[in-house]
């Protein structure tokens, strides 16, 4: 699934369907689903919305997502925080080693 915003809109049909793809998936997230809430913070992200895409991500990584994390370690580098990037990456790595 795309969260590229003009290519969602194209893919949609218009603004009334990405409305609704919208809603759903932040009723999905809302619901617990990791996936939506990747999607939603790769949206934000694509937008230049680092705070809610920080947002999304962290929910997703607090249920031990280490895509997630990764991406939480990508916005950190992102805006020069190598440190804090370094950590999340190493995160996601040690959780996907012990298979969470």
């Amino acid at each position: 699934m795309t969260t590229d915003p003009d290519h969602l809109l194209h893919e949609r049909g218009g603004a009334a369907e990405t409305r609704e793809w919208y809603r759903q998936t932040v009723g999905a997230a809302d619901a617990g689903h990791t996936d939506a809430m990747i999607n939603l913070g790769n949206l934000f992200h694509g937008w230049g919305d680092v705070e809610d895409a920080r947002e999304w991500y962290r929910r997703a990584a607090e249920t031990g997502d280490t895509l997630a994390m990764a991406n939480l370690g990508t916005l950190a580098h992102e805006r020069g925080d190598a440190d804090q990037g370094q950590r999340w990456w190493a995160r996601a790595a040690e959780v996907r080693g012990t298979g969470r």
